[in-house]
Order: structure tokens, then C-alpha cells, then sequence
């Protein structure tokens, strides 16, 4: 994965945003020292299930702190 953070648009106002360019599979060398693709499954919904619960656990942590600190 790639992302790029911008900060600025071409008239140079202030509008922060991000690129991202994300495959969905994975880049292998072939035989001439070439890469190619090779796709991934899609995730099941057991695996979105998951990293929304790990990602939800993280954020509530990261809240409860903000909080205590304020």
C-alpha cells in the first residue's frame, strides 16, 4: 500500500486529504524478473467483523485517554 498525505490544492488552500493506491492481491516476480499480480480472496464477513472490533477496541482506548487528560 501507498498513501500520500496532501495538505494543499492547486490554488494552495488549505484542504488536507490523502491518497492511497491499494492492491487486492499480491505483487510476485515472474521469470524475467517481473512483477505480477496475484489476486487475493475477498475477506469474508467474519474477517470484517474482526478488524472492526479490533479497530473499535483501539479507538475506545485511545477516547478513554483523551478523556482522562481534558
Amino acid at each position: 500500500m501507498v498513501t500520500i498525505a496532501q495538505r494543499y490544492e492547486g490554488t494552495l488552500n488549505l484542504h488536507p486529504h490523502i491518497h492511497s493506491l491499494v492492491p487486492d492481491g499480491l505483487f510476485m516476480p515472474g521469470r524475467d524478473d517481473r512483477l505480477f499480480l496475484v489476486p487475493l480472496p475477498e475477506p469474508t464477513t467474519e474477517d470484517v467483523e474482526t478488524l472492526l472490533l479490533k479497530a473499535a477496541r483501539r479507538l475506545t482506548v485511545v477516547v478513554e485517554h483523551l478523556c482522562a487528560d481534558a
